[in-house]
């Protein structure tokens, strides 16, 4: 496989990841499988790594939102009078099972987060930053591999574009295009 950026050939490693995320601060993954190229230093990430990404991700914020007091939390006839919907509508949302208002299952009842449920009425979208972070687009991503004794952080985003970013790790799938220091490769 070539580096889309250079031309130049990719290595397979396996090794330790550590990727930026716009709800956590940070998320590391051990041993996965990524691609860099000898020259630039481009990372690219196979389909496989994404999906333990995904996976880890959505197992980290669950666990914030239990760390969470549960009186930060309301009911489904709160949330539904506050979004100005039935509940039925509330609980079928498709976009609100997906996850853009945090919830969670408290004594067999669901319960939102209230100030995701506000966000979610005045934008759209409920997500806020679950730990503290620094600007999402200024801080580097950096891999560590067996083979490389310390750290090496890569350079993502000097020039932020205006294609669609897809997903909550705010990446680019155009291959043609610098991504966040990542490639999702399919």
């Amino acid at each position: 496989m070539k580096c889309h950026l250079c031309g130049e050939k990719l290595i397979s490693q396996t090794g330790t990841l550590q990727l930026p995320s716009k709800i956590l601060s940070d998320i590391t993954l051990n041993n996965v499988l990524f691609f860099k190229c000898e020259h630039c230093e481009e990372v690219v990430l196979p389909s496989e790594t994404w999906k333990i990404a995904d996976n880890e991700e959505k197992k980290q914020i669950e666990d914030c939102l239990k760390n969470l007091p549960v009186k930060d939390f309301i009911g489904a006839s709160k949330a539904s009078s506050i979004l100005e919907i039935s509940r039925q509508a509330l609980h079928k949302h498709r976009r609100i099972r997906r996850g853009f208002i945090y919830s969670i299952l408290h004594e067999d009842k669901i319960l939102y987060h209230e100030k995701s449920v506000r966000l979610y009425k005045q934008k759209g979208d409920g997500r806020f930053p679950l730990s503290p972070r620094k600007s999402f687009f200024k801080k580097p991503i950096k891999y560590f591999s067996p083979s490389v004794s310390n750290k090496i952080s890569i350079d993502f985003f000097n020039s932020y574009s205006s294609h669609d970013i897809t997903s909550q790790w705010g990446i680019i799938k155009n291959k043609s295009t610098k991504s966040l220091g990542y490639t999702y490769v399919q």
